[in-house]
């Protein structure tokens, strides 16, 4: 009911695509939509801003700008506000610029997002990430067989698509892809059929690997 979008990210579907590139020094401007679709509370929001490098690897973050500005939506309404910023000269290549927006009101933050602009100089390596990272099944028996466990597949990273292979199954686990071409995400199925596996409790690590070197894995834990 309160908040801000980034207009321009708002109208691009950029999933599967090259990034935008930007480069030390260059100007940019944003046109912020700001909503107060509600009718108590007041009518004026307050908005913060901060264009930061990311770091796909590490998960670091460094604030790069930051801005404020509070204006006056009627209720039910929105409006609009440009805001302008300059990235440094001097910036890191192969990292994300983001701009993270919060829209608070009467002293309360109501709305945060963050918004992937494009990439600094060049576009990240790509960076594989499985999620979740373990997935308990408990006791699996007969009744097992048929049902079909999911785990994502995210590219957390910079290239249009990540070749990618899978290996640890078998023994009972069955997946119903072992490669691909990961864009943005992907869900891939695996399921366990107990007269395959010995009695007794297992781990078992699922590894999957991207062709650029980027590996994450899975841990299936269920006792038979």
């Amino acid at each position: 009911s309160v908040a801000v979008f980034d207009k321009e990210s708002d109208r691009q579907n950029r999933i599967g695509t090259s990034p935008f590139v930007f480069n030390g020094n260059d100007e940019l401007t944003r046109t912020l939509v700001v909503y107060n679709d509600e009718f108590t509370g007041g009518t004026d929001i307050t908005v913060n801003w901060t264009a930061e490098a990311g770091d796909p690897q590490t998960g670091a973050a460094k604030a790069l700008q930051r801005g404020s500005f509070t204006i006056p939506v009627p209720y039910g309404e929105k409006r609009e506000q440009l805001v302008k910023f300059n990235l440094p000269v001097k910036i890191e290549s192969g990292r994300w610029l983001n701009l993270i927006l919060t829209a608070s009101k009467s002293g309360a933050e109501r709305f945060n997002e963050t918004n992937r602009l494009g990439a600094l100089i060049s576009a990240p390596v790509p960076k594989l990430i499985v999620h979740p990272r373990e997935i308990n099944l408990g006791t699996v028996d007969a009744t097992s067989t048929n049902q079909w466990h999911c785990v994502r597949l995210i590219n957390a990273g910079g290239g249009a698509s990540e070749p990618w292979t899978l290996s640890g199954a078998g023994e009972g686990i069955t997946f119903n892809r072992t490669n691909g071409n990961l864009r943005a995400e992907q869900e891939i199925y695996f399921q366990i059929d107990p007269t395959l596996v010995k009695p007794g409790a297992h781990s078992r690590e699922i590894k999957v690997s991207g062709a650029s070197g980027t590996t994450d894995a899975v841990a299936i834990n269920f006792k038979r």
